[in-house]
């Protein structure tokens, strides 16, 4: 009931209108589909697009035939695509706590997933072959020239956030994340350390030079008597892959 709630907020929010969560659901799995054929309209805006490829451009599940005759599906998987204001919001990243029950659940469907990717003779291999010097030579120079051109992520306030709640059933603590690099920052995903959590990221692509502001809620009831938490930031900065916020409570003795 919580997760349900709070999908028809944020949805709410990026498409500004209620979006039944089966209809979102049937839109993301369209996501097989090159839009631009799924959308007659818009192939004029990508140019040359081979024949070859357009001949399995669209996914060839039979269910999903239904699922693109649906008009508010497909209105859902264009904006997804093409609605500069909707993609604009979904940039920003939005956190939360969850229990262990949630989980257990996340964990069990990724077990499905690979024993799916299995069945189907999926190979997921991100390895490098390196038969001589020569080529090792020339994958140390590439390397060393994607480090300089890397993004690089800088949090300030650095130090340790301190937080006190007083009074207050929840504090909301400020802090940006700038990028000194000289590509994209990407953010693919935030670990929260405790509990009673809830985190805002403005954008989780920062361009070269860019920031984002970052909004940390803490919830009294739900730290409990924790004097740390925190989180981190899991980024495409091959110097900082994992980033940490860390925040020190004051809690009344």
């Amino acid at each position: 009931k919580q997760l349900e709630d709070r999908y028809r907020e944020l949805v709410y929010e990026l498409y500004e209108r209620d979006v039944n969560i089966d209809e979102y659901d049937a839109a993301m799995q369209l996501r097989g589909d090159d839009p631009h054929v799924a959308f007659p309209m818009r192939r004029l805006e990508v140019q040359g697009i081979l024949n070859d490829w357009a001949s399995c451009a669209l996914d060839a599940e039979e269910h999903l035939n239904r699922l693109r005759a649906n008009k508010d599906v497909v209105r859902l998987y264009q904006e997804y695509h093409f609605d500069q204001r909707v993609r604009t919001r979904g940039e920003r990243m939005e956190c939360m706590s969850v229990n262990a029950e949630y989980v257990e659940c996340v964990r069990a469907i990724q077990e499905c997933m690979m024993d799916e990717l299995a069945m189907k003779g999926i190979v997921v291999d991100d390895s490098i072959l390196v038969s001589n010097k020569s080529n090792k030579e020339k994958i140390t120079q590439q390397l060393d020239k994607d480090i300089e051109n890397a993004p690089k992520i800088v949090i300030l306030p650095e130090k340790m956030v301190v937080a006190e709640f007083g009074n207050k059933k929840k504090i909301c603590l400020k802090t940006n994340i700038f990028n000194r690099g000289k590509s994209t920052l990407e953010i693919s995903s935030v670990n929260l350390m405790t509990e009673g959590i809830e985190v805002s990221i403005s954008s989780r692509r920062i361009k070269a030079r860019g920031y984002a502001k970052v909004k940390i809620t803490l919830f009294r009831d739900l730290i409990g008597n924790k004097r740390t938490t925190g989180l981190e930031l899991f980024t495409n900065d091959p110097e900082n892959e994992r980033k940490a916020i860390n925040i020190k409570i004051k809690q009344d003795d």
